[in-house]
């Protein structure tokens, strides 16, 4: 899994996980402001809907009948 985490905690989180890190269980890697913004463009796909579908008009009555 990759995350990308932000905040003043950030150097406290590496130094708590150096030992990870120096096993090589977890891996860090910066990442520049430009790379960030790359990576949220390919969250949201954005894709068109092709289909062209004509409203239908409402033909629907209401019942007559209980109450």
């Amino acid at each position: 899994m990759k995350y990308i985490i932000e905040g003043i905690d950030v150097p406290k989180v590496l130094r708590e996980n150096r030992v990870r890190i120096s096993r090589g269980t977890l891996k860090v890697t910066p990442v520049t402001d430009e790379a960030v913004a790359a990576a949220e463009d390919l969250k949201e796909p954005k894709v068109k809907d092709s289909k062209d579908v004509a409203p239908e008009a409402d033909n629907k009555s209401p019942k007559k009948g209980k109450k």
